[in-house]
């Protein structure tokens, strides 16, 4: 295995920490969806937390869109986020699937400060258009 240069790999921890924030605000999502779809009884609260637990980041993604599109309750608010998580899970399967030369987001090279910042301001933008703070 090759060397990194440090500043790629402060590069990948950015996307790797900005993965991670992202999937736990995911899980947010997912679980109230589903505590809210299992109202009033409530009956299975395991079967939430395997979900969480056990699935892929791509697989919360599609489970969530799928139960928020057909509640127009949630559709307003989650299409940038949903956009943002797709985009970063590209930018993840770079990451993991060991493309480490040219990582991108959007088209956009993670090793630029301008990027990072566009990732951040997506996340945070699209979190508070849902209403999460």
């Amino acid at each position: 295995m090759s060397k990194i240069s440090k500043d790629k790999f402060f590069d990948l921890s950015f996307c790797i920490l900005l993965i991670f924030w992202t999937e736990s605000i995911l899980k947010e999502v997912l679980k109230e969806v589903l505590i809210d779809a299992m109202r009033p009884e409530k009956k299975y609260p395991a079967l939430i937390n395997l979900i969480l637990d056990e699935t892929t980041f791509i697989s919360k993604i599609k489970i969530t869109e799928f139960i928020i599109n057909a509640n127009p309750k949630y559709k307003k608010g989650y299409k940038d986020f949903f956009s943002f998580c797709k985009a970063l899970n590209d930018t993840r399967n770079q990451i993991f699937h060991v493309k480490l030369e040219n990582i991108t987001y959007k088209s956009l090279p993670i090793s630029e400060i301008s990027t990072q910042r566009k990732m951040l301001e997506d996340l945070i933008k699209s979190r508070l258009k849902m209403g999460i703070k």
